[in-house]
């Protein structure tokens, strides 16, 4: 499936001064298991689609699809299954060109996850977030799914867990710079982050400070020729009121992934029990890491300054990520904790490290420039006089 050029016409914004761009608004819900989507809402029916800068491709689950789960092993189909209720009824679209055939298939996670189909079709697609803001653009490219096998087992009772049921990646829309950010964090810890992702242009009034261009890497880097999809960063200097918390030892050896699609970060930390002083979390009982008392008692002022490595040496930037941000209060913990979206060691910055980052990228180039985001007004939507074509030098 070929990627949708972002010259093709399609553009949701266009003026003599803008570039032709494809706005996603944008949201990440509170509870465990999100990540950051955007709505797909065809007729009466709203698909939490993933947003994720981790993958390539664009997929929805169609009619009379299923997920299967029960097994443990690799490619290994398991007892259990359940029909899909919210997909993409492309017979019933007026829009929906003729399916094409085409065989799909996408794995995450080691193969934890898989997902199959065999058609492809272009449609006029609207999307939303819960700020209101919706975007509508014609002719997009799906493939469409009709199978996920899940490596999650099961004690006899086959009762289902979530999925995801559409994920959008990086390559959906040929473009050459995109970039996503996040408004200001919601009034309630529990309520939902807002923002936006552009193909095709970068919103400038989305940020604070300064866009820094930041050493980027391959996933691995004693392989730098091999291809690979997503961004990767050399791990941060993480820091809590000017304790440095982070070693190198922690990263496991790893660049650090900037993945929209994953719900929990993984910090580069290996002192546990410094993290705890400096930041004030605790460990359960059951050995779980997590905020001692309710989510809303995590102090406002209570951050993450994580420090990337600037392409020039002499600028590096830090983006300030509120620990608040790694509430999630649906999770299973003992009573008395918040639960928190993160682990200790290796590294990968996920959903919530991007609520305080803004993130732009030109793929061609291989270039990555980070300011600090969540300062947006929730809801404003694009800045179209603000928008441009390439990251300023």
């Amino acid at each position: 499936m070929s990627a949708l050029s972002v010259t093709a016409g399609f553009a949701a914004h266009t003026a003599a001064t803008t570039p032709a761009i494809a706005y996603f608004p944008l949201n990440f819900y509170s509870g465990p298991n999100h990540k950051i989507s955007t709505n797909l809402v065809i007729d009466q029916t709203t698909i939490e689609v993933v947003y994720d800068l981790g993958s390539d491709t664009f997929w929805t689950f169609g009619p009379n699809s299923t997920e299967n789960w029960g097994c443990t092993s690799l490619f290994c189909p398991g007892p259990c299954n359940a029909s899909v209720t919210d997909y993409y009824n492309w017979p019933e679209s007026s829009t929906a060109s003729k399916p094409e055939a085409f065989d799909f298939f996408a794995s995450y996670g080691g193969f934890t996850k898989l997902v199959t189909g065999d058609i492809a079709i272009n449609d006029t697609f609207t999307f939303t977030s819960v700020a209101d803001q919706s975007s509508t653009i014609p002719n997009l490219e799906v493939a469409v799914v009709d199978y996920m096998q899940q490596r999650l087992g099961t004690n006899g009772t086959c009762i289902n867990g979530p999925y995801d049921l559409g994920i959008m990646g990086q390559g959906t829309i040929s473009a050459p710079v995109h970039c996503m950010w996040f408004d200001q964090a919601p009034d309630s810890i529990t309520d939902t982050f807002t923002g936006g992702a552009i193909m095709g242009g970068l919103d400038l009034s989305k940020f604070s400070g300064d866009l820094v261009e930041v050493v980027s890497e391959t996933a691995d880097p004693s392989r730098p020729d091999t291809a690979s999809v997503g961004y990767f960063v050399p791990p941060p200097t993480i820091s809590v009121n000017g304790t440095v918390l982070s070693d190198v030892a922690a990263a496991l050896g790893s660049p650090c992934q900037i993945d929209s699609g994953t719900s929990m970060d993984s910090l580069p930390i290996g002192n546990q029990t410094a993290f705890e002083l400096a930041t004030g979390a605790a460990t359960t009982p059951d050995g779980e890491l997590a905020w001692p008392g309710s989510c809303d008692s995590i102090p406002e002022d209570l951050f993450f300054d994580m420090e990337f490595q600037g392409k020039n040496p002499s600028q590096p930037v830090t983006i300030k990520v509120p620990f608040r941000n790694y509430a999630r209060d649906a999770y299973d913990v003992e009573s008395g904790f918040c639960a928190l979206s993160f682990s200790l060691s290796g590294c990968l910055l996920a959903s919530p490290f991007s609520t305080a980052a803004f993130s732009a990228a030109v793929d061609a180039k291989g270039t990555i420039a980070l300011a600090q985001g969540g300062v947006a007004k929730r809801g404003s939507g694009v800045d179209y006089s603000r928008v441009v074509e390439s990251i300023p030098a």
